[in-house]
């Protein structure tokens, strides 16, 4: 399950990787609708299908405890940081916290796990103490992070986060994902991940 799914990519990108099947779900109409035409192009309706509907809604859809990961690219700002939102409507939504917050996210995923699934989530670095405490608080237990950064002397601009309903404590930090090189292209790390 994907949640906040957008036009689609994680769900496509792990068509890749599994053969399970892959739902998304996304709140705007009109993205929901990209992501299911990108389905259609990429002939993956057997195995990854969209819901156009609230995330707060999805084991109300798909079942409670009935994931065994759960995936979301949430939106990163809060309304209060959003004080220049001169974005269109989707962007917004997308970026700023205006129909979901991490809090609801986090709930939701420990909805939709099953014991022992897992949360992988993508964020910014200053809400990771925030997604940390979150996580525990509804029974997932931070297990992998990752730093990434755009450049090797930038700070990191995101950081990557499993957790796993119901894990023992024991958290490890992999080596950091640096995603330009001098020349500003992809390192060879970020070029193999693709």
């Amino acid at each position: 399950m994907d949640l906040c799914a957008g036009g689609g990519v994680i769900p496509f990108l792990l068509s890749q990787r599994t053969k399970g099947r892959i739902i998304g779900i996304e709140i705007q109409s009109e993205v929901c609708a990209l992501a299911r035409r990108g389905t259609v192009l990429n002939h993956l309706e057997d195995r990854v299908t969209f819901l156009c509907a609230d995330a707060k809604d999805s084991d109300a859809l798909i079942g409670r405890g009935s994931c065994d990961v759960v995936t979301c690219n949430p939106p990163y700002f809060t309304v209060d940081a959003a004080r220049d939102m001169k974005l269109n409507r989707h962007l917004a939504v997308a970026r700023h916290e205006l129909l979901i917050t991490l809090a609801d996210v986090l709930e939701i995923s420990a909805r939709l796990l099953k014991p022992g699934g897992k949360l992988a989530l993508v964020h910014r670095p200053e809400r990771l103490v925030e997604l940390i405490s979150g996580m525990r608080a509804q029974g997932i237990e931070p297990k992998r992070m990752q730093w990434v950064h755009p450049h090797r002397q930038k700070p990191a601009n995101m950081v990557l986060v499993e957790g796993t309903k119901g894990g023992k404590p024991g958290l490890t930090v992999l080596k950091p994902i640096v995603v330009y090189d001098a020349a500003g292209q992809y390192t060879e790390d970020v070029r193999q991940k693709q």
